[in-house]
């Protein structure tokens, strides 16, 4: 998405977050005006107006047509276009991670009389689509109003599985495959690791027997060897105490452990038999197995181990219809406070564990002008897992890809990637006539 659209803000080449289309942003603790640069064309010559920005977030707050993205939204009561170059949100409550939010894809302008324009409607980033088939390919050109000029062109494929994305990269189909979680890449040369965000834990149904008792979840904890898992996994992931990403801390496992290692069977009441739910995913399942016989060592815990695909797990996490479960987020924005809201009651946890005193710290984290290591974020957390054990963070995951020696341009870890500088090696025998770079990518599954 964001190799052919652009929003106020972005992520940089060093993990940092800075103006894109945004000249200024002026805020109360009632509302944000933003004026957006001047001079900016949409890849058919059209402007970019404030309009344009006032119509997409009323199109994501669309109570008939709801997406996905609009409880990111929820602070927002109105927005009305100033003039061409401005418009105004009215806050219902403050939020200090406007300049993070306005990163995500969700808040990136549209024009509503090319929406249904597929596949050559009009675009404000690097590329532009000159082409689809289907759900098979994309073939992006550069946008003539974009500079710096990136690549000629680039195709991407859209594959259904790791295994085909892995089988085209190794037949020097594709010079990239990006966000593997397929085991085999671990030994491959030409891996290539980026930190996304991501964190796994173990998260508990607070509401039902037995992690109703925060006692159990707090000695759950004492039996597990977090070393054990990442060294099993072997591509770089880092145990964590942490459910806010190092990504947004300033000094990773600087916050104290909530883990009480003194508290044992002798003292707390287990069930002799729990339930697992994962997504059956090779990773999850070996993660899955490791915990399985360590609480079984420790505990004498007989763990059940549910593999799921993703929309039937997604649909049990949401009715709670789990004990316990491995949970990975990926941050939406980059702003701590979007793993917060995770666990609030109206977060996507809603049905695993509800708390009105945690709400309240989330909102003045959220109100917090959103430093890494914003006192206010720290609380919320230190909150979450201390006092309240939710869920046991487990290891900080890591973004997997395949990319070709004669492809120089990858990001760094945090950064995004940008078509528009990856760069051949003059001599690229896998770069067809008319300089396409073909690029491998996983379809959502």
């Amino acid at each position: 998405m964001k190799q052919i659209m652009r929003g106020l803000y972005k992520v940089n080449a060093n993990g940092k977050v800075e103006k894109d289309l945004a000249k200024s942003l002026k805020q109360t603790s009632k509302s944000l005006v933003l004026e957006i640069a001047p001079n900016i064309k949409w890849s058919d010559g059209v402007p970019l107006v404030a309009q344009h920005f006032v119509d997409s977030i009323e199109r994501t707050l669309n109570s008939k047509n709801p997406s996905a993205a609009a409880s990111y939204l929820s602070f927002i009561k109105t927005v009305r276009a100033l003039d061409t170059s401005k418009f105004e949100i009215s806050l219902s409550r403050p939020i200090g991670y406007a300049e993070a939010l306005f990163t995500h894809p969700a808040l990136f302008p549209i024009r509503k009389e090319t929406m249904d324009q597929e596949p050559t409607r009009s675009l404000l980033g690097p590329f532009t689509v000159a082409s689809r088939k289907g759900d098979q390919s994309l073939t992006l050109v550069p946008n003539p109003y974009y500079s710096p000029k990136p690549l000629n062109s680039v195709e991407i494929r859209f594959v259904e599985n790791d295994t085909t994305a892995e089988s085209l990269f190794e037949s020097k189909i594709i010079d990239v495959s990006l966000s593997s979680s397929a085991m085999t890449l671990r030994n491959s040369k030409d891996l290539h690791r980026s930190a996304n965000g991501r964190v796994v834990a173990l998260v508990f149904n607070t509401e039902k027997t037995p992690f109703n008792s925060i006692e159990v979840r707090r000695a759950l904890e004492a039996g597990l060897k977090k070393a054990d898992l990442v060294k099993a996994l072997g591509a770089g992931q880092a145990p964590t105490s942490h459910w806010i990403s190092g990504l947004f801390r300033e000094a990773a496992g600087s916050s104290e452990s909530r883990t009480q290692t003194s508290l044992g069977r002798s003292k707390v009441k287990f069930l002799e038999r729990v339930k697992l739910t994962i997504v059956g995913r090779d990773d999850a399942k070996l993660v899955a197995e490791i915990i399985q016989a360590q609480l079984k060592t420790a505990f004498k815990i007989t763990v059940e181990i549910e593999a799921l695909d993703l929309k039937t797990y997604l649909a049990k996490l949401r009715t709670g219809e789990i004990q316990m479960a491995l949970f990975g987020w990926t941050p939406g924005f980059p702003d701590a406070i979007n793993e917060l809201e995770v666990f609030t009651s109206s977060g996507q946890a809603k049905a695993l564990f509800k708390n009105a005193e945690y709400d309240k710290l989330v909102l003045m984290a959220a109100a917090a002008q959103g430093a890494a290591k914003d006192p206010t974020r720290e609380a919320a957390e230190k909150y979450l897992l201390r006092d309240q054990a939710a869920l046991i963070p487990l290891y900080e995951d890591i973004q997997l890809n395949q990319v070709s020696p004669k492809i120089q341009g990858a990001p760094k870890p945090g950064a995004p990637w940008n078509l528009e500088v990856l760069k051949k090696v003059p001599v690229d025998s896998r770069v067809g006539e008319g300089g396409v770079l073909r690029g491998g990518r996983r379809q959502s599954r």
